[in-house]
């Protein structure tokens, strides 16, 4: 109820347009003050409000619940390549949590999920309230979707919203689900990307494709940004308005947005 009081609230004052920002994308982002417990920014809130494939974000939710079954240890924990290549260079080798976090690496949350099983990683989906927690699309696919780098047959089922983004990571930041402490100050740790004097930028990207034909990229970053001052949850997440209107991945391109908007607010 709280949560919703404050966001009602914050939408009377925020923007909902996105057209001068990022021409050519349907956008959402929500930035959340931990501290004041409001929203800051909203960007397009039916956007935001609209259930999309989670794909690599759901290794957030992944790596709380692995920790807490003791399949992840630390951030060093090792998960052995089995041999065969993807096409992504990076994930041709052995990988610590870290650096599965960083690469996004498919395989190794496979090989993860294969051991929790769906009725455990839905269990827990569901208590953590991460969207729709649906695993009936598989236990080895079901965040993801078609996409370059995944070859296997897909049926997207796990799907979320921005608004369900920060409520994960608002908790997730508190260390109030229902794990231990550790499990979630270990998967904290593992998000962090970037480090400065001022100010921590930590997150997870996430690229898939959506649209009859898959023609359309899907980019998400979901995460926070601790300053001096504040501490915040950024959620950023796009679909963009032609077929392939362009390339490379959109996780990273939505990192590289959330970014931008906030140096515009000068929080960056």
């Amino acid at each position: 109820m709280k949560f919703t009081l404050f966001l009602i609230l914050s939408l009377l004052l925020s923007s909902c347009s996105t057209t001068h920002k990022f021409p050519q994308k349907n956008v959402c982002f929500l930035l959340f003050n931990l501290k004041t417990q409001k929203f800051e920014e909203i960007i397009n809130h039916h956007h935001c409000d609209e259930r999309l494939p989670a794909v690599s974000t759901f290794k957030v939710p992944l790596a709380v619940m692995a920790i807490q079954s003791h399949l992840i240890e630390n951030e060093h924990s090792v998960q052995t390549w089995d041999g065969n290549r993807r096409v992504i260079e990076s994930w041709n080798k052995d990988h610590t949590a870290k650096t599965w976090m960083k690469d996004s690496v498919i395989w190794y949350s496979q090989k993860l999920t294969e051991r929790l099983g769906k009725i455990k990683t839905e269990f827990y989906l569901k208590r953590f309230e991460f969207g729709n927690a649906d695993m009936s699309g598989g236990i080895d696919s079901a965040w993801l979707t078609s996409a370059f780098f995944f070859s296997g047959p897909v049926k997207n089922t796990l799907k979320i919203n921005g608004y369900e983004q920060v409520r994960f990571l608002q908790k997730l930041w508190d260390e109030k689900l229902p794990t231990s402490s550790q499990s979630q100050q270990i998967t904290k740790n593992l998000l962090v990307n970037e480090i400065s004097s001022t100010h921590i930028l930590s997150g997870k990207t996430g690229t898939g494709f959506v649209g009859k034909n898959d023609e359309i990229r899907l980019g998400w970053y979901v995460g926070y940004l601790k300053t001096k001052k504040n501490n915040y949850v950024v959620v950023i997440n796009f679909t963009d308005t032609e077929k392939l209107a362009a390339k490379g991945f959109a996780g990273s391109d939505a990192r590289e947005m959330a970014k931008k908007i906030l140096k515009e607010k000068k929080l960056w």
